[in-house]
């Protein structure tokens, strides 16, 4: 065992002055961006590992929305808790924002467009889901079900992995 492993580091010794010296140039520099799954430039906002951008320029359906999230490199977001709704509603303007939560695929089961498994956190209005649509939408915190046509503003999130 003791021979083997002298005879390993020995290779590896002679071995890598061989190897070319240069070192590509995506190596050379160090790459804020490297992990992120998106181009991060595109989303302003950053909490921990993630990134959002705000989507509150431009009204969507949901449908639109989804697309636009998509081209930036994210998605639209999915909440995991309380405070990152609480986060983002300090942030947000009192208006309406799409999530990633839909009945799309399964009714009464609201499920991320993102990942096809059950919403980590629901943090519903009192009231909701009324039946009132398939999508859901952010307001002042509280989440509530719409019309997945309806044009919304849209809170995009990109995930640093």
């Amino acid at each position: 065992m003791c021979l083997k492993l002298a005879i390993l580091c020995f290779t590896l010794l002679f071995w890598h002055p061989v190897m070319s010296f240069e070192t590509p140039e995506v190596f050379a520099k160090p790459n804020q961006e490297a992990h992120c799954v998106a181009t991060c430039n595109s989303f302003e906002l950053q909490v921990g590992k993630k990134f959002y951008h705000i989507g509150s320029n431009l009204r969507a359906n949901w449908y639109e929305a989804v697309h636009i999230c998509r081209q930036m490199g994210g998605h639209l977001v999915n909440f995991e808790s309380s405070m990152e709704i609480e986060l983002l509603t300090g942030v947000v303007r009192s208006n309406e924002y799409w999530t990633s939560a839909n009945t799309l695929q399964a009714d009464n089961t609201y499920l991320s467009w993102t990942t096809g498994k059950p919403m980590p956190f629901m943090n519903w209005a009192a009231g909701e889901p009324s039946g009132s649509g398939e999508c859901v939408q952010l307001i002042q915190g509280k989440l509530y079900n719409a019309d997945c046509n309806t044009d919304k503003y849209y809170i995009c999130q990109a995930n640093i992995v």
